[in-house]
């Protein structure tokens, strides 16, 4: 099955709300194996207050950063990717949406969107242990860099890892 053009747009703040609900259903479906069971069930409402705001700022006027939204046919959000320098800081989609070129689309906008503010080496971090998701870069031209930072997701202790990609005009996906 050939898979269907994807819509990107800006993000506005009235897709806040939508976002941050995607973006939990994401953690849950495609990360709570990294969590102790049930650590993801219910997201706290200070958390989840936390997100919106992070989103409010990237989609505002936040200082560098720069996001686009994948949208279905009534223009409601499903996915974003958002970068910040040479960072691919985020990339989430609506597991419900998952498959059929959403993550490559989002992908290819990032990078050229790094790409454009002059950066020939695109940088990201995924969580050690989100498999899928590094066999999707990998299969993008993203390679593990060996880098490590530890972080705390949901009041858990977890690792991330570094991938990088140079970037050229050819090499955008």
């Amino acid at each position: 099955m050939e898979p269907q053009p994807v819509e990107l747009r800006p993000p506005t703040l009235a897709d806040v709300e939508t976002v941050t609900g995607y973006y939990f259903r994401a953690w849950q479906s495609n990360l709570a194996h990294l969590f102790p069971p049930g650590a993801l069930d219910e997201i706290p409402d200070n958390v989840r207050a936390e997100r919106r705001a992070t989103f409010a700022s990237w989609f505002g006027e936040a200082a560098g950063h720069r996001s686009l939204v994948a949208v279905d046919d009534d223009d409601v959000p499903f996915g974003h990717v958002t970068v910040i320098a040479d960072e691919l800081l985020h990339l989430f989609i609506d597991p419900a949406n998952q498959g059929g070129g959403v993550g490559k689309a989002l992908l290819m906008a990032g990078e050229q969107m790094i790409a454009e503010t002059g950066h020939s080496r695109a940088r990201l971090m995924t969580l050690v242990g989100n498999d899928a998701a590094v066999a999707f870069y990998e299969r993008h031209g993203w390679s593990i860099t060996g880098h490590r930072v530890e972080e705390t997701y949901f009041g858990e202790p977890q690792t991330e890892q570094e991938l990088a990609k140079e970037l050229s005009a050819k090499s955008i996906v």
